[in-house]
Order: C-alpha cells, then structure tokens, then sequence
C-alpha cells in the first residue's frame, strides 16, 4: 500500500500539523493584508492632508492673489490699471 492510502495515526498527525500550520499561515496572511490595508489608507490620508494643507497655504499666499486680480483686471479690460489700483484702495 502506498502512503496516502495508509490510515495510520502516524499519517493523520502529520496531516493535522500540516492543517495546524495552513491555519496559522491563513492567520499570519490576514494579519498582514489588515496592516497593509491600514498602512494603505494611512498613506492615502497623509496626501490628502499635504494636498489640503498645500492648497490652504497657496490660497494663503500674496502672489497667487495678486495673480487673480490681474487676471480680473485683465478680463476688465487691462488700460486702466491706476483707476482700478485707487478704487480698491479706497474699497479697503
């Protein structure tokens, strides 16, 4: 008889063990798709942080500002920048 016919306690601890060590792989390989997962949304809400916090510091910044009133004045017509300057002057 060959050995996988055989129903020998032997044969049966063996494949316990083998079953023993599958659970206990299974056990460590989602313990590790749960940290992975974790470290994968960690991550994710760091960029979405540094994106938030780069976009409030952008919109903090004088130059983009100014860019903005450029482009108004800009869309505005542009010739009459002096008029434009001391009538938001005045607003302020």
């Amino acid at each position: 008889m060959t050995g996988s016919s055989c129903t020998c306690p032997r044969g049966d601890k063996g494949l316990k063990e083998d079953l023993n060590h599958s659970y206990h792989d299974i056990s460590l390989t989602k313990e590790k798709i749960e940290y992975l997962q974790s470290k994968v949304l960690a991550v994710s809400k760091e960029k979405d942080d540094a994106f938030e916090r780069v976009h409030v510091a952008r919109l903090d910044s004088k130059e983009p500002k100014a860019r903005i009133v450029e482009k108004d004045e800009e869309a505005d017509g542009g010739s009459n920048n002096d008029v434009g300057e001391s009538s938001d002057n005045e607003a302020i």
